[in-house]
């Protein structure tokens, strides 16, 4: 009688907690205020109008709700395989309950007042948020369950794959990426030259522009790549007298670069994991329209995806399977040839290559003072660089306003918002660093240089040699009293915590919450502009800009980032989120051997949060080469043979 009770009381609490699910995720957040009957009580009003505030979200909200139950129904009755993935759900299922939260809520009114603007809403907030929880914490763990079956294949079908290796297997595969990006290659002949590549050109020339300033070497944009691109850009001047062709030789080499480095991923994934997961990462490096197109983009970006792809495949090829000891010394000095070009065309390529070397020190003992050896010269090496080399070649550092996207949102925020919060001696010590007067009017949720050109920088105007630019360089306020603008920007954020979280959530949380609309970036340059356009870039236009071809292939990517089934990879955030769940997956697996690969992709995923100019897709086109290749290991994990698993301590 007694279990019998029990059992009917445990129904009836579960049925009481999905009513209070479903109705949780049924919340809506509405774009307007709604002015209050006085016959009816406020709290039950602002509940009637956020759960009514849209028929599409109450549809959405149900058909949740039912294939969460389902799922739920599924999962019962299966095998979890380590109570570490019911601990990682749930995290996962909190920080994706917090973000669809804070995203729901800004995307609704441009700020957070949804959550907090009174204690109903704040409740009613937070009701939706725990509902949240609970269905997103089902969904990680079904997801992580599926991950954790590897697929089955025909034992045949990689059978032999080590013995028989094709030494033309990665021409092969070079050859084809080559042929299927060619149209991209004509199309956009002889390059796409954008901001970036402007800037990086006119500090190796030292360029005058049209505009009166004067370029000079800086480390805003890696300087080895600004070395690469100057290289070319000197060689057709030199022997054709055309900047265009200099543009068309570096897109030769960064197209021949990146496809070299693809092709030897899928290579990789071919021998260690099986020909089926190696088909399935060419077809997407080779379709996905976004490595195609900056392979023929005039900037630092098309060479970081190389090195990153390079690095992969080196780290890959020593992990997941033992070499024998002549390929071992080689595959090595691959991995820190690898390593070192990561850190040198990215400026925070050092801290990528830094947490591969703590991943390294996680892995088992076997081979690990190799590992350690190689990243641990690389990250040496671009020490040397950085604090000896670049002073030594007239390489003036990046401007600090570059690392300070944060902090000056947020008080640029507080200008606009709440400026009677600012103190006089605040404003009076800020105002020498900033034009403080000007924020509220330059302040853009979402976009931050607006409000960076409001720093005190005489952007392009420190005459002399190295040693005199040097000297205006530190002499500048930003620089010079730094610690004054943190000691003003901490003491503003400590009256002004609600709408310090908002100016940081509108500048980074594109990269958990799709925020912004997809885009893949595609840019002509500023080729009109008096700030870049020089007398040497005068006869520079990409040869179809105003043909056939090109309308038909925009339209094609516009479609792209439009159907619902495709749009999401052109999205941030869902890299961000297919990065955590994955890695999450192979540690579930004690597939030790992606340590290094998942420390680096962790500084991938965080880097963007504290610093991004524009949150756009291209802060994370190194996590879209590490994703692909962590999926297809993770479903085809029963093929892997991992030289880490037995020694892992």
């Amino acid at each position: 009688m007694k279990d019998r009770a029990y059992f009917v009381l445990r129904q009836f609490c579960v049925w009481i907690a999905n009513v209070l699910i479903l109705v949780g995720i049924s919340i809506g957040f509405p774009n307007a205020n709604r002015v209050p009957l006085h016959n009816i009580n406020v709290t039950v009003q602002i509940l009637s109008y956020r759960l009514n505030s849209s028929s599409f979200n109450q549809l959405f909200a149900i058909l949740l709700f039912l294939v969460w139950l389902s799922v739920k129904r599924y999962l019962s009755r299966q095998t979890i395989s380590s109570r570490w993935q019911l601990v990682w759900a749930n995290i996962l299922g909190a920080v994706y309950a917090i973000a669809f939260l804070l995203g729901n809520s800004f995307s609704a009114r441009n700020n957070l007042t949804l959550i907090w603007g009174d204690s109903a809403n704040l409740a009613f907030s937070v009701w939706y948020g725990i509902a949240l929880f609970f269905v997103l914490r089902t969904f990680f763990n079904l997801i992580l369950t599926l991950l954790n079956k590897p697929i089955k294949t025909n034992q045949n079908e990689n059978s032999g794959v080590n013995e028989k290796k094709s030494k033309y297997y990665w021409l092969k595969i070079f050859g084809l990426m080559v042929l299927i990006w060619l149209p991209t290659f004509v199309l956009y002949f002889p390059g796409v030259v954008g901001w970036d590549g402007f800037d990086q050109i006119n500090q190796y020339f030292y360029q005058p522009t049209i505009n009166h300033l004067h370029f000079y070497l800086t480390n805003h944009h890696p300087y080895l790549v600004t070395l690469i691109l100057g290289f070319c850009i000197k060689i057709g001047m030199s022997l054709f007298h055309s900047f265009s062709v200099g543009v068309l030789i570096n897109t030769i080499l960064e197209s021949v670069l990146m496809c070299l480095s693809l092709a030897s991923l899928v290579t990789v994934i071919r021998n260690k994991v099986g020909y089926r997961p190696a088909r399935y990462l060419f077809a997407f490096f080779a379709l996905f329209p976004i490595f195609s197109f900056w392979a023929v983009t005039f900037d630092k970006t098309g060479y970081f995806i190389a090195t990153v792809a390079f690095f992969l495949a080196a780290m890959l090829n020593l992990t997941l399977k033992p070499a024998n000891a002549s390929q071992h010394k080689l595959n090595f000095l691959w991995l820190g040839i690898s390593a070192l070009s990561v850190g040198l065309t990215r400026n925070d390529g050092f801290l990528y290559v830094f947490l591969a070397l703590i991943g390294c020190l996680l892995m088992s003992k076997k081979n690990r003072l190799l590992f350690i050896g190689s990243l641990g010269s690389a990250v040496v090496l671009i020490i040397i660089w950085l604090k000896v080399a670049l002073p030594l070649c007239g390489v003036l550092p990046s401007e600090p306003g570059e690392t300070l996207a944060i902090p000056m949102q947020q008080i640029a925020r507080v200008a606009r918002d709440n400026p009677s919060s600012i103190s006089k001696q605040e404003y009076k010590e800020l105002n020498k660093i900033i034009k403080f007067q000007e924020l509220p009017r330059a302040y853009k949720p979402d976009y931050y240089d607006s409000v960076k050109n409001k720093i005190r920088w005489p952007m392009w105007r420190f005459k002399g040699n190295y040693a005199e630019r040097s000297k205006e360089f530190h002499r500048q306020p930003i620089v010079s009293e730094k610690n004054t603008f943190l000691k003003n920007w901490l003491s503003i954020g400590l009256k002004n915590k609600k709408l310090y979280l908002e100016a940081w959530w509108a500048e980074s949380g594109h990269f958990i919450f799709p925020l912004n609309a997809p885009n893949y970036l595609i840019w002509n340059g500023p080729v009109t502009v008096a700030y870049e356009r020089t007398s040497m870039t005068k006869d520079y236009k990409l040869a179809n800009g105003k043909g056939v071809l090109e309308p038909g292939y925009n339209d094609l990517l516009n479609f792209m980032v439009t159907w619902p089934g495709i749009s999401i990879l052109f999205n941030a955030a869902f890299w961000g989120f297919a990065f955590l769940v994955l890695a999450t997956s192979l540690i579930f697996k004690k597939i030790w051997g992606f340590l290094p690969v998942i420390f680096m992709g962790v500084g991938m995923f965080l880097v963007p949060f504290i610093g991004p100019v524009d949150g756009g897709l291209r802060y994370y086109f190194a996590l879209m080469v590490i994703v692909p290749a962590l999926f297809v290991c993770s479903l085809f994990s029963s093929q892997i043979v991992n030289d880490d698993s037995s020694e892992h301590k």
